[in-house]
């Protein structure tokens, strides 16, 4: 870009409160420059089809879509992964028609001060990079860890489907140097779902690689900040990995007392101490080497890989 404001694109990685995430870090970002135009998006979900709502017309969900204080959306599910233990134990797909949900996004909409970007999975990656040429710079940011996928040993990730896709939507974009990527990791481990042997192996891939860019402290301006957003839309939509990342906080002079809380003991969580309150940066392609599923060019293509290395059972 010719102009002097350097344009940043903060993406939330996955689904659920990896959005949160973005809100708390443009604020966070903007606090200490006025020479930064940041803007956040996250994905909508594939399991649902997404209809947006604006002075009474209704359009379905295009690749690039804005929310704001003026619109809302509405999804409605078409079908779901989840795990099924019986004969072939497994992850399927389950169709369920007609059922309506609604999401943090509009919530968070209503909150913010500028809009709100929604990337759609079901075009592909193709219609997506012309968007993403608009930035000097893509931020990823992931809450838990899960976007540190490495295949079958970590096949007890829940949903590393859309993680993925965000790796390989900005694969063109980054190759071809019209882009810098990076990955922001918060709450390592706080997901419960790479168990702490795996993930640090991962982690550890990384580091010889030349992947780990940094590790830094959280402060109490990202804890405050990541409050005001979350607090308000908890007790509606839950989100319990953003819970377990505040709660670690407050219990850092504690840590019997966090030990024995009851989001530490149903996920583990004591197996993950030495990550707590730090934030981790790395390098993009060195993640992309790390997440097989991240090789794909559309969300269809992930999924036969997921079925490949055995996330998915036919």
């Amino acid at each position: 870009m010719n102009n002097m404001q350097k344009k940043i694109l903060l993406l939330a990685a996955g689904g659920g409160f990896d959005i949160v995430t973005v809100q708390m870090l443009r604020e966070y970002m903007l606090t200490d420059s006025n020479s930064l135009t940041i803007e956040t998006a996250g994905w909508l979900n594939p399991k649902f089809d997404h209809y947006y709502i604006k002075d009474g017309y209704v359009e379905f969900e295009k690749p690039v879509n804005i929310l704001d204080k003026n619109n809302q959306v509405i999804r409605f599910r078409r079908s779901e992964v989840k795990y099924d233990s019986t004969d072939h134990p497994g992850y399927r797909w389950y169709e369920r028609q007609g059922e309506t949900k609604e999401l943090v996004d509009d919530e968070l909409s209503n909150m913010m001060q500028s809009h709100l970007i929604n990337l759609s999975t079901r075009y592909g990656i193709n219609p997506l990079i012309s968007f993403f040429k608009q930035y000097d710079e893509v931020i990823i940011c992931d809450v838990g860890g899960d976007i540190l996928y490495s295949g079958p040993k970590d096949n007890e990730v829940k949903t590393p489907l859309i993680d993925a896709f965000s790796l390989a939507a900005l694969r063109h974009n980054s190759l071809s140097n019209e882009l810098n990527v990076r990955v922001m990791v918060f709450g390592l481990g706080t997901d419960g779902e790479i168990n702490a042997e795996h993930l640090e192996e991962n982690i550890n891939h990384l580091i010889q690689m030349g992947g780990l860019i940094s590790k830094n402290k959280l402060t109490h301006k990202h804890i405050e900040l990541l409050s005001k957003y979350f607090i308000p839309i908890r007790k509606k939509y839950g989100g319990n990995t953003i819970r377990c990342l505040l709660e670690i906080w407050n219990y850092s002079n504690n840590k019997h007392e966090f030990h024995s809380s009851e989001n530490a003991r149903k996920r583990n969580l004591v197996s993950y101490y030495k990550w707590f309150n730090y934030y981790f940066v790395f390098n993009y392609e060195t993640i992309l080497q790390l997440n097989p599923l991240s090789r794909a060019s559309s969300m269809k293509e992930i999924y036969k890989e997921a079925i490949g290395i055995g996330w998915i059972q036919k």
